[in-house]
């Protein structure tokens, strides 16, 4: 399927975390980070089920493009793991960031 004659991309659960966490650069390393940051917040951007982030986000981990550490969440009384990418991870999602830009991105939202 095809939208005006551009092949259709589909972006794999791997990029769409690098692309959600590619955001929050400027927090990595933040006392206090945002929910986004969160297994339940990089879950639900991405489009995947809490209870399948682990094996999602363990291969991008082996990887040396997420690191996992624990921090203090705007809004949560206990300090929570929280996800954000290494300098690779960064420059893995800078690159498909770029690529993207040329490409024609259908989004799906709440209405399909």
């Amino acid at each position: 399927m095809a939208l005006g004659g551009a092949p259709l991309i589909r972006l794999t659960v791997k990029e769409r975390i690098l692309l959600h966490l590619f955001e929050y650069v400027k927090q990595a390393d933040a006392l206090e980070v945002p929910p986004g940051m969160t297994q339940e917040g990089i879950a639900h951007a991405s489009d995947i089920a809490v209870p399948h982030f682990t094996q999602y986000v363990r291969p991008l981990i082996q990887e040396g493009l997420v690191r996992e550490r624990t921090a203090h969440v705007k809004g949560v009384r206990r300090r929570r793991k929280v996800y954000d990418l290494t300098d690779a991870g960064k420059l893995s999602a800078y690159r498909l960031r770029d690529t993207l830009k040329s490409e024609i991105v259908r989004v799906r939202d709440q209405q399909g």
